[in-house]
């Protein structure tokens, strides 16, 4: 099967988007407004069969203006959190409660996970690290109890760490987590229980520790459908090599097959890794093509936004690569990008990527792709 340009032209919808969005509740996503609150963006089709849109405020909570990149939503619980500058800022949709605290009044870091452990009791775990002067960072995490009204130092005291556990997962009350030596920043896996501190190995986290110990980041899993998404990093010649690859296994977590997949990138172009979002169940990707040259300037690049579907009807589960039939240039002054794109759940149309664009003469606008769409598209060339 070979990449193909797309004729599909995404739908344009009539409203802004200011911020990143989250997939929540009863196909609607989770955002903030232009006043800096916790807001839904609400879809439907008419009789007519035009696209309707339309961004709906939650609360009037937290209206900041200092939001930051880090935004988690738990749709079940109806829970979402955002950090602004010093502060987490939490709301609750079922209890309508919000909660702003600064958690620790010595740190210098900020929170970069957050997990939902429990949906029935609203409970979650937060961590976050702190920088000293010899970048040996200093680890912390916490468990934070929305019943809970302030949390203060003492929360944090006994849950310092001097290296830096990453958790990835959540399988209850343990997690798949890997720890990264800062030395050479290789890391291993294994699940880590947050209640007795208790470490476990298997022969899926030692795979994971062989192949995948340079990308403790760069790692979507599919537990359910028994595959992940990564790139391999090794190191040849004191220099790191990298290759995108999908690892599938079986129901006992063993007979790994690796399948790589920068085979499908065009020649003298390059795929590159982390995807820009990834769909909840892994089962879609936007990459990001680079490696284009401008006919008319040599020297100016360009690069070209690509989706891709991982699914078992494919041969070795990955779709050719769906090019978009647009260019944009590598450093371009005005941000010549795709913002706050992500996968969601449409009423009508089933999967969807939504994203905003603001074109060279300034403009605006918000689109929506229908993976339906390019599955046709797909199905057209295998026949």
């Amino acid at each position: 099967m070979e990449n193909f340009t797309t004729k599909v032209k995404p739908v344009e919808l009539d409203i802004e988007l200011f911020w990143k969005c989250r997939p929540w509740k009863d196909n609607k996503l989770m955002t903030i407004d232009g006043k800096g609150r916790f807001a839904t963006v609400e879809f439907s089709v008419d009789k007519k069969g035009h696209d309707k849109a339309k961004v709906v405020p939650l609360c009037q909570y937290p209206k900041r203006g200092d939001i930051t990149n880090h935004f988690w939503v738990f749709p079940e619980s109806e829970t979402v959190c955002v950090w602004s500058k010093l502060m987490m800022h939490v709301y609750n949709n079922k209890t309508k409660k919000k909660n702003s605290f600064v958690p620790v009044l010595s740190w210098k870091g900020f929170f970069n996970k957050a997990f939902e452990l429990s949906k029935k009791d609203l409970y979650m775990h937060f961590y976050y690290f702190t920088d000293n002067s010899d970048f040996n960072e200093r680890h912390m995490y916490v468990s934070y109890d929305q019943k809970k009204k302030d949390v203060d130092d003492d929360d944090f005291g006994d849950l310092q760490r001097e290296d830096l556990l990453i958790q990835m997962e959540p399988y209850g009350r343990d997690f798949l987590a890997c720890e990264v030596d800062y030395k050479d920043y290789s890391c291993e896996y294994f699940y880590y229980n947050i209640d007795s501190k208790e470490r476990k190995s298997d022969d899926f986290t030692r795979k994971l520790t062989e192949l995948f110990s340079y990308s403790p980041y760069e790692v979507y899993i599919n537990r359910e459908e028994r595959f992940l998404i990564s790139n391999i990093k090794k190191k040849i010649d004191n220099r790191k090599q990298q290759e995108n690859v999908l690892m599938t296994w079986d129901e006992g977590n063993r007979n790994f097959k690796i399948i790589p997949f920068d085979h499908l990138v065009p020649s003298e172009k390059k795929l590159k890794f982390p995807f820009t979002p990834v769909s909840d169940d892994r089962h879609w990707a936007l990459g990001i093509i680079t490696g284009y040259k401008d006919p008319e300037d040599q020297c100016r690049t360009f690069f070209k936004y690509a989706f891709i579907n991982f699914d078992k009807k494919y041969p070795a589960n990955i779709s050719p690569l769906i090019l978009i039939d647009e260019h944009h240039i590598n450093g371009h002054p005005e941000g010549d990008l795709w913002e706050y794109g992500t996968f969601f759940e449409h009423p009508v149309y089933g999967t969807c990527f939504i994203y905003s664009y603001t074109n060279h003469s300034g403009i605006k606008k918000t689109y929506l792709y229908k993976m339906s769409d390019f599955e046709k598209e797909i199905e057209e060339m295998m026949k």
